[in-house]
């Protein structure tokens, strides 16, 4: 079966619910939806998000971007695997829609 749009925004709304991007301050991930023709283009990306042109753009693989996230270490705790299993879960919804 085929999900919608807004079906696939709210799925994705709970799997982040409380997962926060890990860098040098964490921050919350929100979820939204861009009509945007592929391949996206890093000229794309600027404008559909009202950047100059030449604003640099890195554009990253999905599996890339959420490698740090969803990788087990040894030094993992419970609480660092909770998140990780947390991360997972995410990517694998996100892979599904």
């Amino acid at each position: 079966m085929t999900k919608t749009n807004s079906e696939i925004l709210e799925q994705l709304k709970l799997a982040i619910d409380g997962l926060l991007f890990m860098s040098e301050s964490d921050y919350p991930f929100s979820v939204f939806l861009w009509e945007i023709t592929r391949p996206a283009t890093p000229e794309k990306i600027s404008q559909q998000t009202n950047h100059p042109i030449d604003t640099p753009v890195k554009i990253v693989g999905f599996d890339d971007f959420f490698q740090v996230a969803t990788t087990e270490e040894y030094w993992h705790g419970e609480e660092e695997k909770k998140l990780l299993n947390d991360f997972n879960l995410l990517c694998r919804r996100s892979k599904k829609n």
